[in-house]
């Protein structure tokens, strides 16, 4: 059934993407769909906002007032944390349609309230979750590298969480000093900007620790947003291209008397660190300029050398084969548990007793973005 329905779905998209005002007579229809959003899968999600986004928008939506119906659904759902998630998908679908793709400015006082009310809405409810707040990051990076966000919600997204990415992670030069920490693998001298990650995840405090869990997230929608705003360069994010990481003791390599928990806390830092290079090679991939090159070639430098540092601390470690990085919710972990083993396969004895480095940093595969 998932088939006709996925089917039916596109066809009634294209229907309203070609001529949103023949959907007037079928308002009421549409309307009734409101009350069965939680049987559909993700994708399927997706397909049924746009519609009702499409219809909030046009001219039928408007003189049958579902768009303010629509506006309190996903209001209601952001409000309800079993329905947050639809709520997130509902109002990105809308924002995408309340202001033509190529406006940087809205002149609009009353949609300008709109929007900033449901900016407000939709950030405020992950605050709470970690989860939730990657998932929404994902889902308006999607809609960036897609063409479907105009220039001035770009901007409103960027503006809100720029000043929070810089002070939740970004320290002057030496401003941070720890006896457990020490900065690593800067690559604009002393002067660099420093990047916390190891202070947070170490913190006794769930919100520190939560930071770093979305950090790769957040700052892969800055970049997206810093791309579609400045014609695909990233140069206003170059300083984070160099910025030293704050890690634990570089001189900790032997962590076999340590506690399980503590193991694990060290392993966890060294997996979001390869985690936030992969993403600055995502980023900066494509710039142009010698500087940028040479910067990331040597951040693929340490990518190696610190996969190399977490296989040799793994391999320390008792429960290596059941490690799952800190911040990896059940559901993630079961997704990345059918990746490395398939149903319906059995692991042969000989790889399953295998504890080289390869084997360790293959398992994590699955958990990486």
């Amino acid at each position: 059934i998932d088939d006709e329905v996925n089917v039916s779905l596109r066809e009634l998209q294209r229907i309203c993407e070609a001529d949103s005002t023949s959907m007037q007579p079928m308002v009421a229809f549409v309307r009734g769909i409101l009350d069965y959003l939680s049987g559909f899968s993700r994708p399927q999600l997706r397909n049924v906002y746009s519609i009702f986004s499409i219809i909030a928008t046009c001219d039928a939506g408007k003189s049958s007032n579902f768009g303010t119906e629509l506006m309190i659904n996903i209001k209601k759902q952001l409000s309800t944390p079993r329905y947050q998630e639809i709520g997130v998908i509902g109002g990105v679908s809308l924002l995408s349609r309340l202001v033509d793709k190529t406006k940087k400015v809205v002149q609009d006082k009353a949609k300008e309230t709109e929007i900033s009310q449901l900016l407000e809405d939709i950030f405020s409810c992950t605050s709470e979750s970690s989860d939730l707040r990657i998932f929404l990051a994902d889902e308006i990076s999607s809609y960036i590298l897609k063409g479907n966000l105009s220039p001035y919600i770009i901007e409103r997204v960027i503006d809100k969480i720029a000043d929070t990415f810089q002070e939740d992670f970004l320290v002057e030069p030496k401003a941070f000093e720890s006896d457990d920490s020490s900065p690593w693998m800067g690559l604009d001298g002393e002067d660099g900007i420093e990047l916390l990650l190891w202070p947070l995840l170490a913190s006794d405090k769930e919100t520190d620790n939560s930071k770093v869990f979305c950090m790769a997230s957040i700052f892969r929608l800055l970049q997206v947003g810093e791309g579609a705003s400045n014609d695909g360069s990233r140069a206003g994010l170059d300083a984070l291209l160099g910025a030293k990481l704050i890690l634990f003791d570089e001189e900790l390599n032997d962590i076999s008397d340590m506690g399980r928990e503590k193991q694990e806390l060290i392993c966890s830092c060294v997996f979001y660190a390869i985690q936030w290079m992969r993403e600055l090679l995502n980023a900066f991939c494509g710039e142009g300029d010698k500087a940028s090159r040479r910067k990331v070639c040597q951040r693929v430098y340490h990518i190696l050398n610190l996969e190399r540092a977490l296989g040799s601390l793994m391999r320390q470690m008792p429960t290596a084969s059941t490690f799952v990085p800190m911040g990896v919710s059940a559901a993630q972990a079961r997704e990345a548990v059918a990746i490395i083993k398939p149903k319906g396969k059995k692991a042969s004895k000989k790889k399953d007793i295998q504890n080289d480095d390869t084997s360790f940093l293959a398992s994590l595969k699955p958990y990486y973005r």
